[in-house]
């Protein structure tokens, strides 16, 4: 079994929205439920918390695993940032990819992480694009 992480964002990898990046993950947990990656805030302003939408898929596998990137709000999820993220600053942040069904584990997983928003540390939402 063999386990990679891609970050395609309109082809670009790492993921960089708006000064935020994201990079350098690697999935763990039971069920590799989760993903640990360093994420850089090029912003000027502290950051609280991102959402994000996550799809895992399998190259050359039609149906995806896991998507939440419908359009939905109610399909993303929030991390929070105990600390936050300064300016400048590079943290490592552990993101949910969701319920992964036990017969992926004989399959190569590729998760997308697709930053959408995130808090400042007043809790205005700044959307990305």
């Amino acid at each position: 079994m063999r386990l990679a992480l891609a970050f395609v964002i309109c082809g670009v990898s790492p993921i960089m929205a708006e000064g935020v990046v994201i990079e350098n993950c690697v999935l763990s947990g039971e069920g590799r439920m989760f993903a640990a990656c360093d994420v850089s805030n090029q912003t000027n302003t502290a950051i609280s918390s991102i959402r994000y939408a996550v799809t895992v898929t399998t190259p050359n596998r039609s149906v995806p695993w896991v998507n939440t990137y419908t359009g939905s709000p109610d399909r993303t999820f929030f991390s929070s940032i105990p600390g936050g993220i300064e300016p400048n600053e590079t943290v490592e942040v552990y993101y949910q990819l969701g319920q992964i069904p036990s017969r992926a584990s004989d399959f190569d997983l590729v998760a997308e992480i697709i930053p959408l928003a995130f808090k400042d540390v007043s809790g205005v939402v700044v959307e990305l694009d």
